[in-house]
């Protein structure tokens, strides 16, 4: 724990701060203690958590129970969804907690994914865009929704949202030096010759 929390410092002085931290979360949990006990074991410390619930894992659990997507369960799942509100921990910079971060945001984007798709099923393309807006405005590299979204403003006559987020999708690309997919670009190009408006002004 120490070498994770603070890996640029001495382990002596290391193991003095862990003991220290370990110390103020005793304190701070104390008036709480018909829910949360800190416990030390040979191999480090366990957190037993009782009588209360964790808002990350109650998320994560009403998802599991909504496997496939249908008219009857969409209302719960988006309320479900709705669950989610940012980056794991995201207010503060700790590295440990990139992994969960990330694996918690791909979590949500592959269920937004789910629903932008289930939405375009239905050819409800106004609450597909919504979902893809999520993943875009999250993730302005992600082209696979980025590609899903251009494509369904073009079926609802949005050009300039689509000149929008094609335009975030190459700054976001360039800041990973990266091209934008072909296919997407393709595609771009393809919808400015047929759009006359995009035509004129250029």
């Amino acid at each position: 724990m120490a070498e994770l929390l603070w890996p640029d410092i001495l382990p002596e002085k290391s193991h003095s701060r862990l003991y220290t931290a370990i110390y103020h979360i005793r304190k701070a949990i104390a008036p709480y203690d018909n829910h949360l006990s800190l416990e030390s074991t040979d191999e480090g410390y366990i957190l037993y958590i009782k009588n209360s619930s964790i808002d990350l894992v109650e998320w994560e659990h009403q998802l599991s129970l909504l496997h496939q997507l249908n008219s009857e369960n969409i209302i719960l799942f988006e309320k479900a969804m709705e669950l989610y509100s940012g980056p794991y921990l995201g207010k503060y910079d700790y590295i440990w907690a990139e992994s969960e971060r990330y694996r918690l945001e791909q979590l949500y984007i592959n269920h937004a994914l789910q629903a932008a798709r289930f939405y375009e099923q239905q050819a409800n393309y106004q609450q597909a865009i919504q979902w893809y807006f999520n993943v875009c405005n999250m993730r302005p590299d992600h082209e696979e929704a980025v590609l899903s979204l251009l494509k369904s403003l073009d079926r609802l006559d949005n050009s300039p949202l689509i000149t929008y987020y094609y335009q975030q999708l190459e700054k976001a690309m360039a800041g990973l030096q990266l091209e934008v997919d072909k296919e997407i670009k393709d595609w771009y190009m393809k919808w400015i010759r047929k759009s006359p408006a995009i035509q004129e002004k250029n």
